[in-house]
């Protein structure tokens, strides 16, 4: 297996922009792995066949309309091991979504959440 390189968001970001700007796109997404400890993007540059990773935050599905046995706890885990995670649903809508999103904030309150209208639920270590 290749080499990783980790690089931070904005070397990613002028890779981005150099696409942009060239219009040859040279960033494939590979994958997303831990590396040296941190949750990551990997992508692969086409042009010369190296691997880079961004640190990006982990999610956890955590079922159909419910908060599914046994995910909680992987939520509990995945924040303690990365200091932060994206808690995603299935949802039949957004008011759904959003009451599971607030009832896990009250499960967990050793933990900061930021709950936003559009299906967004971050967890974060205090």
């Amino acid at each position: 297996m290749a080499e990783i390189k980790i690089i931070s968001k904005e070397e990613l970001y002028k890779m981005f922009d150099e696409e942009e700007r060239t219009g040859r796109d040279f960033l494939d997404i590979e994958r997303q792995q831990e590396v040296d400890g941190k949750w990551c993007q990997v992508y692969r540059n086409t042009r010369n066949g190296e691997l880079y990773a961004s640190q990006t935050r982990k999610s956890v599905h955590m079922g159909f309309n419910s908060n599914e046995e046994g995910k909680v706890e992987e939520l509990i885990a995945t924040v303690e091991k990365y200091g932060e995670a994206e808690a995603s649903y299935g949802v039949t809508g957004r008011t759904c979504h959003e009451m599971l999103a607030h009832d896990l904030a009250k499960l967990l309150p050793q933990f900061r959440f930021v709950i936003g209208y559009n299906y967004q639920c971050e967890v974060y270590q205090n």
